[in-house]
């Protein structure tokens, strides 16, 4: 299992890696409950980025596939896959 926890403004985020399946889990950090858990990703999470309405999370990852997920409801509205890399 791998875990990564970071900061961003009104939330905790994680990253988790168990057997395989990628999870990136956002948190409150006014009442530490759990927001939301994002499971999509077929390869390492590169990195993440909250929209500055809080509404929604952008994740890449080596899958070459950018998701953008809304963070309540959880479900990804948008995803733009890369046939290449810089």
């Amino acid at each position: 299992m791998l875990s990564v926890l970071l900061m961003m403004g009104k939330y905790w985020m994680s990253y988790l890696l168990i057997h395989h399946i990628r999870i990136i889990k956002i948190w409150s950090t006014a009442n530490g409950e759990l927001v939301n858990s994002f499971i999509g990703h077929s390869s390492d999470i590169n990195a993440t980025a909250l929209s500055e309405c809080g509404t929604y999370l952008a994740s890449c990852s080596n899958d070459g596939i950018v998701r953008i997920w809304h963070l309540e409801s959880g479900v990804y509205p948008m995803k733009y896959v890369f046939s290449s890399f810089c």
